[in-house]
């Protein structure tokens, strides 16, 4: 027996209204009631800076200098501060932990803040667990390739002392007298 399409998209809508509901939950009950202050606390625009804490965290670093790769390892100290790594999140679903981390990473902190509980801090619990990881992986490549590049520009400054050099060599051994136990 077939249901009719209206009846079929209700049931879909509100199974998937109830697993929502209850990954927000699940989420939402994972940090402790410090750490969903300190989530919290990511939402409300700085006036000094006119930006949240939670877009310069999402902000991936782009300066690949020894203090970028400092910003970078602050960056994923603040985001380790927020306690991700003490939350078990296997029960949740990597698909839908994704979509909300995503969710958190794309939209302006105003929208974040404007969910109703407990969403915002579910989504916030994802975008923590999410960027912990991924600014550790950014901070690494950063280091990475200011490494690289040291060591690009030292080979090249070593080999351009290395041709200065060749010239005083060759003139030392024209200018060097023969031995004369050697004629």
């Amino acid at each position: 027996m077939l249901l009719p399409a209206t009846v079929l998209e209700r049931m879909v809508i509100s199974i998937r209204e109830y697993t929502n509901r209850k990954t927000w939950r699940t989420l939402a009950a994972k940090p402790t009631a410090e750490q969903r202050t300190t989530l919290t606390a990511l939402l409300p625009v700085e006036e000094s800076r006119r930006t949240s804490r939670l877009d310069r965290l999402r902000r991936s670093p782009r300066d690949i200098t020894g203090p970028g790769a400092v910003k970078a390892i602050d960056r994923c100290i603040e985001l380790n501060k927020l306690g991700a790594d003490g939350w078990d999140l296997s029960a949740i679903p990597a698909g839908r932990l994704h979509a909300l981390s995503r969710y958190a990473s794309w939209v302006r902190a105003r929208a974040v803040a404007d969910l109703a509980e407990p969403r915002r801090t579910a989504t916030l619990v994802a975008f923590a667990a999410a960027m912990r990881t991924r600014a550790a992986d950014e901070a690494i490549e950063v280091f990475d390739m200011l490494m690289s590049d040291l060591a690009r520009t030292s080979a090249h400054l070593a080999a351009k002392q290395r041709m200065r050099t060749l010239g005083d060599l060759d003139a030392a051994a024209w200018a060097c007298p023969k031995n004369p136990a050697s004629t």
